[in-house]
């Protein structure tokens, strides 16, 4: 197959084999173009994703320490409002008393009193974090109550148990006095205490408050090991170093980093304790926490490198192999080095395979449709359900079927047919003015849009019905009914079982007044008569077996007379054809009863009045005062008989056979002739020239004067 059509290609257009100079191997050569260039765009993507990747990790390592760092500054926080509350734990009593005494008021008595206080202070202390030592200044007199002892003189204290380097016990005692003032921390300083390392120096903390102004000086120190401990340093790198300063800017610790090492600083503002706490990290740290990433990265690119290098070589063969093979097989003098542009080639191909499968795809598509028509058309004539049921199942969805009549629409059957059959609606031509359309009931909307666009179409529309065996009775009925006038569409629904079919009784008074009128010679009331069946057979809603049975009572009217009267056999009398409306059928024996009744006149001697009336039309077509009324009088018959007159003699309706008539005459004095279109407009029966230029453009699509010429 792909060497027949690449034969048929050279055939129609030899510059497909011409091999193509400068481009490398062809197609192959531009497969690995195009891989290193997708393999490039990657890589370059790549360095994107990279930042991106390490600046995310840089965030979660700093979100980690300030998570670590604010959870400590909150657990700061309430160790210092726990020391400065802690008054409000000690027995109000001892401690009330302790602080308004003197020394010169002091008696032994009161040694009670300062152990119960330092009981419940070594008590409180146990829940306060950070704290290593608390101790109690008395403004009153000197006594020191701490966690582990009870001092006499706060001098003392300060110079042997609790001694701050560069500062004597009197110094640190007017100092710590003169800070409560303002409440907050002194200035780091290397402390010697029994109980915080014997004897080794502990650089410590001071946090100074006076509870409510009171005459109680209330002391915390916090090692600042401890201090580093509550901010949580044993998850952060080891240069990380804490810096306090007062709100009036002066730094209150020692601690800080050398060399030219840079550092990130996180603030934390301290209320309770006048001051603001800097917790400084190195750079370095988050630099670190981002290389494992960096070398995963870096170590990705390489191997997808060489990897990607090593697959755009695979791809190119890979991808190159088919195309190779699929043009080798179609000419078999192709090869690497004698190469041709093999994609014009496949395009070619392809093209020719595109029409092909189009093609037979309008043949599958055509072919069903004439399997789905043929199939309806069955059903509806001769009940083939065996065959309908094997079709595509074509009527096991709930349907309706629609009769379409095109006699008063000016178009034809076919010329209609493939304006309405699709995919989801099957039309069938049932003669030449009449079509058969089945279509899902849940169509109904794109059925009315179909035929919407086309005038004076006469179209009624089955009940919903399912499954094949029901087919042929739709149709019959359907049939059994005619719409109102032109352009009507009318959808039928099922009737209502307690309606009853007309008796003999109720046919009968008809029968006897048709009779009558015959006989009499009777004309207007012959035609009265059968427009009033005619409009109730289209209207009545009967079933089929019914309207037939009322058809063959009425036409034994003139097949009685024609033995009666002993007549030729040139009055033909038509069986109820179940492929045409009741109301034309009604109609069609209507006119053989008017026929029987006395058609000719005196006017007309041995013509029949029809073809007088055919007649009278062409010889008068050229009154532009012809119409369908002044024939009507003339004859003695309605408008609508001299409609369907014409109809039977001629094919076209009244005013398209008038128009029909004054055309041809147009045609012959315009090919004939060198008269003006203004004279010939009124030799054709035509009131203005403008209106003979409308009607003419109309029918033969360019003006009178262009045809001329």
């Amino acid at each position: 197959m792909p060497r027949k059509i690449s034969e048929d290609i050279e055939n129609t257009d030899n510059s497909i084999v011409k091999p193509r100079h400068g481009r490398g191997k062809s197609v192959l050569y531009r497969y690995i173009v195009l891989y290193f260039i997708v393999l490039s765009i990657i890589i370059v993507f790549s360095v994107p994703i990279y930042r991106t990747a390490i600046k995310v990790v840089d965030r979660e390592a700093r979100h980690d320490c300030e998570l670590i760092l604010d959870t400590g500054a909150e657990r700061f926080t309430m160790s210092l409002e726990t020391v400065m509350n802690i008054n409000n734990s000690i027995p109000p009593g001892d401690f009330l008393m302790l602080r308004s005494l003197t020394d010169e008021r002091f008696t032994s008595q009161d040694i009670y009193s300062l152990i119960n206080v330092r009981r419940q202070l070594a008590s409180c202390a146990s829940s306060i974090e950070g704290v290593k030592e608390l101790f109690i200044l008395f403004h009153n007199n000197s006594k020191v109550i701490s966690l582990n002892s009870i001092y006499m003189d706060r001098n003392e204290f300060f110079g042997k148990f609790m001694v701050y380097r560069g500062k004597t016990g009197a110094e640190m005692s007017s100092l710590v006095i003169s800070r409560s003032e303002t409440q907050g921390f002194l200035p780091q300083s290397p402390i010697k205490n029994a109980y915080l390392d014997n004897v080794a120096e502990v650089d410590c903390l001071t946090f100074v408050t006076r509870p409510n102004r009171g005459t109680a000086t209330f002391c915390a120190l916090y090692p600042m090991s401890k201090l580093e401990k509550l901010f949580g340093f044993e998850n952060l790198p080891e240069d990380s170093y804490i810096t306090v300063t007062d709100y009036s800017g002066s730094v209150l610790t020692s601690y800080g980093a050398a060399g030219t090492e840079r550092f990130s600083v996180y603030t934390y503002d301290i209320p309770v304790a006048k001051a603001k706490i800097s917790v400084s990290i190195p750079d370095d740290y988050f630099i670190e926490e981002a290389a494992p990433l960096k070398r995963i990265i870096f170590t990705y690119i390489i191997v997808m490198l060489l990897v990607g290098v090593f697959m755009v070589l695979v791809l190119s063969f890979y991808t190159y192999r088919p195309i190779y093979r699929l043009v080798k097989e179609s000419r078999g003098d192709y090869t690497m080095r004698n190469s041709i542009d093999e994609f014009d080639f496949l395009r070619r191909v392809s093209a020719e395979l595109t029409i092909s499968n189009n093609e037979l795809r309008s043949s599958l598509r055509e072919t069903g449709r004439c399997l789905r028509s043929s199939t309806l058309l069955n059903a509806m004539l001769g009940g083939a359900y065996e065959a309908a049921i094997r079709s595509d199942n074509m009527f096991d969805r709930p349907s309706r079927l629609a009769i379409i009549n095109t006699d008063t629409s000016g178009l034809t059957a076919e010329s209609l047919m493939p304006m309405l059959d699709s995919d989801d609606i099957t039309v069938v031509r049932i003669n030449s003015n009449c079509l058969a359309a089945l279509f899902e009931a849940e169509k109904n909307a794109e059925f009315d849009r179909l035929i919407s666009p086309y005038e004076n179409l006469r179209v009624v529309v089955s009940e919903v019905f399912t499954g094949a065996v029901n087919v042929r009775r739709v149709f019959l009925q359907t049939q059994a009914y005619a719409p109102d006038a032109p352009g009507t569409l009318r959808y039928l629904e099922p009737r209502d079982s307690s309606e009853t079919t007309p008796s003999d009784e109720a046919i009968a008074p008809v029968i006897n007044s048709l009779n009558a009128a015959i006989k009499r010679n009777n004309l207007s009331e012959v035609e009265r008569i059968f427009e009033v069946i005619t409009q109730a057979v289209a209207t009545a809603g009967e079933d089929i077996e019914t309207i037939k049975s009322f058809y063959y009572a009425l036409r034994s009217v003139p097949a009685m007379l024609v033995y009666e009267q002993r007549r030729e056999r040139d009055v033909f009398l038509p069986i109820y054809d179940d492929l045409r409306p009741a109301a034309e059928q009604f109609s069609r024996l209507g006119d053989i009863c008017l026929e029987l009744s006395g058609s000719t006149k005196k006017s007309v001697s041995a013509k029949s009045y029809k073809e007088s009336l055919v007649t009278y039309i062409e010889e008068n077509f050229q009154n532009p005062d012809l119409y369908a009324g002044l024939i009507a009088d003339k004859f003695s018959i309605s408008t609508k008989q001299v409609g369907r007159i014409v109809k039977d003699f001629t094919g076209y309706g009244f005013s398209e056979y008038l128009e029909h008539l004054r055309m041809e005459k147009a045609l012959e004095l315009l090919t004939n002739t060198g008269e003006s279109v203004a004279n010939i407009a009124a030799k054709c029966g035509f009131n203005s020239a403008n209106t003979f230029y409308k009607a003419f453009k109309k029918v033969f699509g360019v003006a009178p004067g262009q045809y001329r010429k």
